[in-house]
C-alpha cells in the first residue's frame, strides 16, 4: 500500500469507513501517521518497551490499544479553572 494511501486511511475516522470495524493491531506505517512521529522514534519506544509489538511471521504488529495506552500515559494534566 503507498504512503499517501496509509496517511488517507488512518487520518479518515474508522467509524466513518463502511462495513470496516475497528482494528486491533495497526502496521508500523499506520502507527507512525497515528502517532504523528518518525520511524526511527516509535522503533525507540518499541525498543524501551514502552509500545508493545506482536510478530506475526515477518509481520510486525502494534495492538492499538496499547498505542492508545501511550498516549494516554503521556497526556498534560488538565489546568485547574481560575
Amino acid at each position: 500500500m503507498k504512503r499517501r494511501q496509509i496517511q488517507n486511511d488512518v487520518a479518515r475516522p474508522l467509524e466513518n469507513r463502511p462495513f470496516q470495524t475497528m482494528p486491533i493491531t495497526v502496521r508500523i506505517p499506520q502507527a507512525v501517521a497515528m502517532l504523528g512521529m518518525s520511524r526511527s522514534e516509535l522503533y525507540q519506544f518499541i525498543q524501551s518497551g514502552e509500545i508493545e509489538i506482536v510478530k506475526i511471521g515477518r509481520a510486525t504488529l502494534i495492538p492499538v490499544e496499547c498505542l492508545t495506552r501511550f498516549i494516554a500515559a503521556r497526556r498534560s494534566p488538565e489546568r485547574p479553572s481560575e
